[in-house]
């Protein structure tokens, strides 16, 4: 069995102790870190992986019922 573990950085980075981020900005900010999620999860099916795993911020309130991906 091959595994892919898949680490991102987060696509933002604020002062949470200075600044307080809109919901649009959050939301365009985990939308582009699903993006670049299931880039890495397409490279990693392609290079032979049976199991692919994610960061926990893959499964958040924004990406809840994200249906891009589908099982073989």
């Amino acid at each position: 069995m091959r595994i892919s573990v898949l680490q991102q950085n987060p696509g933002y980075w604020y002062e949470y102790e200075r600044e307080e981020p809109t919901l649009d900005f959050l939301k365009a900010s985990s939308e582009k870190t699903i993006d670049r999620c299931f880039e890495m999860l397409k490279t990693a099916a392609s290079e032979g992986a049976d199991l692919a795993v994610t960061i926990e911020t893959v499964n958040n309130i924004f990406s809840l019922g994200d249906v891009r991906f589908s099982y073989p």
